[in-house]
């Protein structure tokens, strides 16, 4: 199988600051690659050169197997690379449908008729992204989000086989970026599409990409699958630190708090997830949930929301935020300091 494109000898960047050099990389149909890499490692500059938006330092950029360079038809590179760039679009009296009929301009004559295929890829394209209910809003009505979504709809539109996309997630929730990316890998996948987007949702990445692209703190570029770049350590590497930690085991990111946790002594008698629950409401005051056998509080578990608690013969039912108020209080007392959320660690 021929990559639709492939680089050789890359190096991007600006005359008086290089990014990256000597890249060799290659897309092949039906692939979705995600481009991962901290704020400024290169992301976007990469996605714009591989377009022809940005010039080269040098080296060759080959799409479709035919070399692009600055006297490239942009008629040609139009049919073949769609890109989707992070800056909002704001057309005052634009329809969505007609954002998204943009993606159809390099196809249409002078007159810009659309014909039947053209409204069959464009109404394709808002199904894709969960946009046909915004077709006939104005784009001055919608949020950021909903822009986003046609934007992305437009480069879809277009119908290329490769499709360079800068943060198209960047503006939308965690339920509609996982339902996005599943819809997009769908549509690589049968319509044999390479896409490469750039991602700040690591997690969704790694779970939904067949290739990454991460690019590290000295602007090296790791190419692989996301599994085994996450076993040789280079997720970690990159993305974790003091207050991020890699789970390898799950793939997820936990995140740790600032300043020192006081233990907290209690006889509990919870379900694992509860007893996290409770342990990271208690962490945010600046406490450590210590299980204790016999201490002077005891916590078991007396239904999915509520807890049962016994302290010097007195005892009741708390749901979480009474639970923690009451060891907060408790804990303040006991050692005459404010763990209150408004109290500030020593960092």
């Amino acid at each position: 199988m021929l990559p639709l494109l492939q680089t050789h000898q890359l190096s991007i960047g600006y005359r008086a600051k290089p990014i990256m050099q000597a890249l060799e990389l290659s897309l092949f149909p039906a692939t979705v690659t995600a481009l991962l890499g901290r704020n400024g490692s290169g992301k976007s500059t990469l996605i714009k050169t591989l377009a022809g938006l940005h010039p080269p330092l040098s080296g060759s950029i080959f799409i479709t197997g035919e070399a692009i360079h600055s006297r490239t038809s942009i008629h040609w590179l139009a049919q073949r690379v769609s890109v989707m760039l992070p800056e909002p679009i704001y057309a005052p009296f634009m329809t969505g449908y007609e954002l998204v009929a943009l993606g159809r301009t390099p196809y249409t004559s002078w007159t810009g008729r659309l014909t039947k295929h053209d409204r069959q890829l464009i109404a394709q394209a808002l199904e894709i992204t969960c946009a046909t209910e915004l077709q006939h809003a104005r784009l001055e009505e919608l949020s950021d989000g909903q822009r986003q979504k046609l934007s992305l709809a437009r480069a879809i539109a277009q119908n290329t086989p490769l499709l360079l996309l800068d943060e198209p997630l960047s503006h939308l929730d965690l339920a509609n970026s996982a339902i996005l990316i599943n819809n997009l890998r769908t549509y690589a996948h049968s319509y044999q599409k390479a896409i490469v987007m750039s991602l700040h949702h690591i997690e969704i990445a790694l779970h939904m990409a067949d290739i990454t692209w991460v690019i590290d703190q000295h602007h090296h570029l790791h190419v692989g699958l996301p599994e085994q770049l996450a076993l040789e350590g280079v997720i970690h590497r990159i993305f974790a630190g003091s207050h991020v930690h890699f789970d390898l085991a799950s793939g997820h990111f936990s995140f740790a708090l600032t300043g020192n946790l006081i233990p907290l002594p209690v006889e509990t008698n919870l379900s694992s997830m509860h007893l996290q629950w409770l342990a990271r409401a208690l962490a945010k005051r600046h406490l450590s949930l210590q299980p204790t056998q016999g201490a002077s509080w005891r916590i078991s578990q007396a239904s999915q929301t509520h807890f049962c608690w016994q302290h010097n013969q007195q005892t009741g039912i708390a749901d979480m935020k009474e639970m923690v108020q009451m060891l907060v209080r408790f804990a303040e007392i006991a050692l005459k300091k404010d763990f209150s959320l408004t109290c500030k660690p020593k960092l």
